[in-house]
C-alpha cells in the first residue's frame, strides 16, 4: 500500500469532523500546512470509505481536544 499523505489520527479526526456535519473546505482548512496541502478531494475520499476505510473515528472528547 502507498504511504498515505496524512496521517491515521488526522483520518479520524477528518471522520469525527465529517459525521458533525462540517464542509470539505473548513475542515481543509484544520489540516493544510505550508508544505502539505489537504485537497477536497482527500476529504471526499474519506467520506465515501475510499480512504483509510481501517481507520476509526475519532471519539468526540478527542475531536474537542
Amino acid at each position: 500500500m502507498p504511504r498515505r499523505s496524512i496521517t491515521d489520527e488526522e483520518i479520524g479526526l477528518i471522520k469525527a469532523m465529517l459525521h458533525r456535519g462540517m464542509r470539505n473546505r473548513d475542515i481543509q482548512f484544520y489540516f493544510n500546512r505550508q508544505d502539505r496541502p489537504v485537497n477536497s478531494g482527500r476529504i471526499t475520499g474519506i467520506r465515501s470509505g475510499d480512504y483509510g476505510p481501517e481507520v476509526p473515528e475519532a471519539t468526540d472528547a478527542e475531536l474537542d481536544a
